[in-house]
């Protein structure tokens, strides 16, 4: 399994496979927007496969009615979402009206743009946050004030945080999304368990979720793809960054034992000397993964 970590052809994600159908898309677009449309032939996708561009690879886009949406997810905090959703749509807008006269003195309409981020990534983020190119701008708001115009340009994200426990009236109201945020929470319970064998942490978190109807029919029919989209975005530095994270959790709930133990190996103490302590093995060996 470690030789095809890097194996590339897994291009699509799994937020993108658990939203592949337009059906499971409507059904978040319902939730997002309080609607109750029941036709999801409507949907237009719109998906520009292959447009990367600063780094970018967007997960799903569509047309809908009058809204072109533009759906993105992310497992780490990056705060140039606006620069980059600025660059897609106007590369969607650029291929929809193609070959439309824009010097006529008739105004063309075009759909409303809605760039929504769902995030899951392990840093401490709020349920909702709002990202604007403008707040990018070299230009201090208040020099902008003194020019003719602040700004001819803006676009703005909302990310919403996904991870399990949070944004629960969304969670109610798409049970997909749910359930992918009860997936990922699963997985990351299990790398705790198994730090060193993500293989079998994955294995048990994936055969959990079937017994317990939970995407059952994504990950019977596609179980290999997904294990190896989970393994392939679990890099070292996603895996320090998950410890780092831990250290904060436990310092913040008061568990200060761990934090010790971590410290304590820092500056030079053996496993040996901090075992006779009076330590358990438990918080040793997860001491030692964190400075792995």
């Amino acid at each position: 399994m470690g030789k095809n970590k890097t194996n590339r052809k897994y291009k699509d994600r799994l937020f993108k496979k658990v939203f592949g159908t337009k059906k499971d898309l409507l059904e978040l677009y319902n939730a997002l927007n309080g609607s109750n449309y029941q036709n999801p032939d409507e949907i237009k996708i719109n998906t520009i496969e292959n447009f990367i561009y600063m780094g970018m690879k967007n997960d799903v886009s569509f047309l809908f009615t009058d809204v072109l949406n533009l759906y993105e997810h992310q497992s780490t905090v990056n705060p140039n979402l606006p620069l980059r959703g600025l660059f897609y749509f106007a590369r969607l807008y650029q291929k929809m009206y193609e070959g439309k006269d824009l010097y006529s003195s008739t105004r063309l309409s075009i759909p409303l743009p809605h760039f929504i981020i769902f995030y899951n990534g392990s840093t401490d983020q709020p349920e909702r946050k709002e990202l604007k190119l403008s707040d990018s701008f070299a230009v201090s708001s208040e020099r902008a004030k003194t020019l003719l115009m602040g700004g001819a340009l803006e676009c703005t994200a909302i990310q919403l945080n996904i991870n399990y426990g949070h944004n629960r009236e969304l969670m109610k109201k798409c049970r997909r999304l749910s359930d992918y945020a009860t997936l990922v929470s699963k997985v990351r319970e299990k790398l705790r368990i198994y730090p060193k064998n993500p293989d079998r942490a994955i294995d048990e978190a994936i055969d959990e979720c079937i017994r317990e109807g939970i995407l059952a029919d994504l990950l019977r029919s596609h179980r290999r793809e997904v294990k190896m989209d989970i393994f392939t975005s679990w890099t070292k530095k996603d895996e320090k960054e998950f410890w780092k994270n831990e250290i904060d959790k436990a310092t913040k709930s008061g568990q200060q034992l761990l934090v010790s133990v971590v410290q304590r190996l820092k500056n030079g103490e053996t496993q040996e000397d901090i075992r006779e302590s009076g330590v358990d093995e438990e918080t040793i060996k997860l001491a030692m993964t964190c400075l792995s």
